[in-house]
């Protein structure tokens, strides 16, 4: 995805289901703040991390929503995996499994990265 307008279209699918919002702050269209908005009204509590090259001061114009991550750019796969985690936290450890039952498989981290892409899927 390279806008706003695929990803609202993308979260709209009634097959489709988003854990964590990642998004570039400056977008084609709408700003990474608009995505952001627009989202929220249909998952309120969505957990966001922006990412950005543009310095603070183009930050501080458009703005993070409260509680929003900002990652800045170039960063390694290794810092947004991270980053990523500490957004996220730890659910899987978070929950033991219920006394007498084998825990789940782990969960490979599936993730399609692309530096214009306002999306983590």
């Amino acid at each position: 995805m390279s806008t706003g307008e695929e990803a609202l279209e993308l979260f709209e699918r009634e097959d489709y289901t988003c854990d964590l919002l990642v998004s570039n702050v400056v977008l084609p269209g709408m700003n990474g703040r608009e995505l952001y908005e627009r989202l929220e009204t249909q998952r309120p509590g969505l957990p966001a991390l922006f990412v950005s090259g543009y310095s603070h001061d183009v930050l501080a114009t458009t703005g993070l929503p409260s509680g929003a991550q900002l990652l800045m750019k170039p960063f390694r796969t290794g810092d947004i995996t991270a980053k990523i985690r500490e957004v996220l936290g730890d659910r899987e450890s978070a929950t033991p499994p219920p006394p007498g039952t084998t825990p789940p498989a782990h969960r490979q981290d599936r993730a399609a990265i692309d530096s214009d892409s306002p999306t983590v899927v």
